[in-house]
């Protein structure tokens, strides 16, 4: 199932964008090579998660619940639940991007 953001924030959001409902985290590679993210709600309560890209789409890998509290700002990625930290554990190859990383990424689509 095709994930929905609010506002697309899985694609066009940058982690160093703190502004908007949605807050980005973390931006990596899988084994495979494919584009993944972190996102939890932005000082409310919701979901937390991590979307990967595939076929055109983000698609949903991970949700946890998270409380308002729970997600106010830290560094990044580490406010992520730990069932989105592990999945991220297991998933990722290589070091996550950094600001320009992430801004090539989107220039291509998110495409590998």
């Amino acid at each position: 199932r095709a994930l929905q953001a609010d506002g697309r924030a899985t694609y066009d959001q940058l982690a160093a964008e703190t502004s908007g409902p949605i807050r980005i985290g973390l931006s990596f590679r899988d084994h495979a090579g494919v584009y993944c993210r972190t996102f939890q709600p932005n000082g409310r309560e919701g979901l937390a998660g991590l979307a990967c890209r595939d076929d055109g789409v983000w698609r949903l890998r991970v949700a946890s619940p998270v409380t308002a509290q729970a997600s106010t700002y830290r560094t990044a990625g580490s406010e992520a639940p730990p069932a989105v930290l592990s999945a991220v554990d297991e998933m990722i190859d290589g070091a996550p991007l950094d600001a320009r990383g992430e801004e090539n990424a989107r220039a291509r689509n998110w495409r590998r």
